[in-house]
């Protein structure tokens, strides 16, 4: 259930609203956002149901449909990241420099941008790496009901989606708020945004290390 929503709507909305977001700050071009949304779209309309077929380990599914669903539903995580690594590349690049005075510039919606990278870092770890790692036949015969599936659960919908909603309710804050008022809170963003960013990445740590490896220890030495 979850699964049909999620690979068939949410990360494609989510990877819209990205684009869309990158192209408002000026961090992509518009044919670039266009063609990670076209891309996402056919990912998504083409392969969207085959993907949520990695579930279905225990329905007594072939190899050749597992394979097919383990492939298609880690290849959707790719246009978001390529995305993401667009947009890094450009302000790395400019580096936010005034070419007259040479001096840096203030960038108005810096933690916003923030946000939206880590959208594409959780977006690549949590649902690429762990949901790829989960998708694999013989791990999936041994994760199922362990530390692994909250570990990818968590790690993509607050990482993609939560990061996400959060973006989105910083840039409408800087948006509403004066250059003054935004100095009084921008430290509580920065402490927001790296908070957030830390407490989720010692979530997934501590959930493996130790009761994931002892949960699977466990598996292999007496069954599931």
């Amino acid at each position: 259930m979850i699964h049909l929503w999620v690979e068939g709507f949410f990360e494609f909305f989510a990877t819209t609203m990205v684009a869309l977001m990158f192209y408002q700050l000026g961090l992509t071009q518009r044919n670039v956002a266009l063609r990670v949304i076209y891309l996402d779209a056919i990912l998504y309309f083409a392969g969207g149901v085959i993907g949520t077929g990695h579930h279905w380990y225990f329905t007594g599914q072939s190899s050749v449909n597992m394979a097919l669903s383990a492939m298609v539903s880690v290849l959707e995580v790719v246009p978001l990241t390529l995305l993401t690594l667009d947009a890094w590349d450009f302000v790395r690049t400019t580096r936010a420099d005034c070419d007259v005075c040479g001096k840096s510039v203030a960038i108005p919606h810096k933690w916003t941008f923030y946000f939206l990278m880590a959208v594409g870092f959780w977006n690549f770890v949590g649902a690429g790496i762990f949901g790829f790692l989960i998708n694999l036949p013989i791990v999936s015969y041994y994760e199922a009901g362990t530390q692994l599936t909250p570990n990818h659960g968590h790690a993509a919908m607050m990482g993609v989606f939560g990061m996400l909603a959060l973006a989105l309710m910083v840039f409408v804050l800087r948006q509403t708020s004066t250059d003054t008022r935004w100095v009084d809170i921008e430290k509580y963003v920065k402490v927001g945004f790296w908070g957030i960013n830390v407490g989720l990445a010692l979530m997934l740590m501590m959930s493996l290390f130790p009761s994931g490896v002892l949960q699977v220890w466990d598996v292999v030495q007496h069954g599931y």
